[in-house]
């Protein structure tokens, strides 16, 4: 999916590119292109309108091979105007397109090599090698080209700061989530650590010495004591059964998943957790934990998503996560080439028994299982 930034300058060169061939097909003036200037006109707006396809933007030599061509049909339109100088203006729209898709230094290239052909066209076409007007008007206009690359730059900046601070955002909330978690787990663990110390003991030395009274006591004294030694008995079990499950209570997925991506600005997260799921090992609460921060932390940087959908579901024999964006995959087709995030994700997996593919099929795709054991 192409970002709306990259959608609002495209629609804006679509809206240039009409403004450039309104007088001309109005016939308002002196001289008039002739067909084979429409002919590239033409051919220039079309180049423009395939690269507002969202397939485009995932395959990077075919958006290469675009901007190729509009950087040679913007010339191409430029030197067959017959002197209409509105033509020039593409050749800003063309440095705006280098912007998008090339590093900084390749869009300068660009924007010179457009400035001396502006030159050498002009003069070839009529001016003499003394005329200062064509080097004027490249002047002029490289320094139009100049403008927008910088407009441009600053925008992709803007962007990629505000990826950054939102994917930071992301780790700082689930490290607070995990924090918080653990911190929990900690006093449960304290907390059962005491009863059964403490609770626990005092409550075996009153069942151990009812025991030993009710052997000694007979008449009418015997049976409350006999309840008492009962009553004591099943007060030990119901300690013990609360220490056991304050040691062993699982992780709440749900929650922690949904504190960690409370708020997350630009990006609409889609999560759903199977409340059957009983996870209770630390290690592979962790695992869960982390795989869903990685996905949400992928589409931020990466994907350039506005939605996320997570889903954690169980079987007899695994946990399932499903995770999947709406953003751009990879350039270059469907090959996912995994950085320390995904590679991280896939061997916290892998040592739990599990296993972690992707996909870059329609957006990007995490399917992650780990044994239900």
């Amino acid at each position: 999916m192409h970002s709306r930034f990259h959608q609002w300058i495209g629609f804006a060169g679509l809206l240039i590119w009409v403004a450039v061939g309104l007088p001309v097909a109005a016939a308002d003036l002196v001289v008039r292109p002739g067909l084979g200037w429409w002919a590239i006109y033409l051919l220039y707006g079309g180049i423009l309108a395939v690269g507002l396809v969202p397939a485009v933007d995932r395959q990077r030599r075919l958006a290469l091979g675009l901007l190729f061509a509009q950087l040679l049909t913007g010339l191409a339109v430029f030197a067959l105007d017959g002197g209409y100088g509105f033509s020039s203006v593409l050749l800003v729209v063309s440095a705006v397109a280098a912007a998008l898709l090339l590093p900084l230094r390749a869009t300068l290239a660009v924007v010179a090599a457009q400035s001396l052909a502006m030159v050498g066209l002009r003069t070839t076409w009529g001016h003499g090698p003394t005329d200062l007007l064509p080097i004027a008007e490249a002047g002029i206009f490289a320094g139009f080209q100049l403008f927008a690359v910088t407009m441009v730059e600053s925008g992709l900046r803007e962007r990629r700061r505000r990826s950054e601070l939102a994917a930071l955002n992301v780790e700082l909330t689930a490290a607070q989530a995990r924090l918080t978690e653990s911190t929990r787990a900690a006093e449960r663990l304290r907390i059962a650590r005491d009863m059964h110390d403490t609770l626990g003991h005092q409550l075996t030395a009153l069942a151990v010495n009812l025991e030993v009274a009710s052997h000694l006591v007979d008449g009418p004294a015997r049976e409350p004591v006999e309840q008492s030694r009962l009553l004591a008995k099943q007060t030990l079990r119901d300690v013990r059964s609360a220490v056991s499950q304050m040691r062993d209570r699982p992780t709440d997925l749900d929650a922690a998943l949904s504190g960690m991506f409370g708020t997350v600005p630009g990006l609409s997260i889609h999560l759903s957790v199977d409340p059957s799921i009983s996870a209770g090992d630390p290690a592979r609460d962790e695992a869960l934990l982390r795989c869903s921060q990685e996905i949400v932390t992928n589409a931020i940087r990466h994907a350039d998503a506005d939605n996320v959908w997570i889903t954690i579901s169980q079987t007899d024999d695994a946990i399932l996560v499903l995770g999947r964006d709406d953003g751009h995959g990879p350039h270059g087709g469907h090959l996912v080439t995994a950085g320390n995030g995904l590679r991280g994700m896939r061997e916290r997996f892998e040592q739990l028994g599990g296993t972690v593919n992707f996909s870059a099929a329609g957006g990007f795709t995490v399917e992650a299982k780990l044994p239900a054991w």
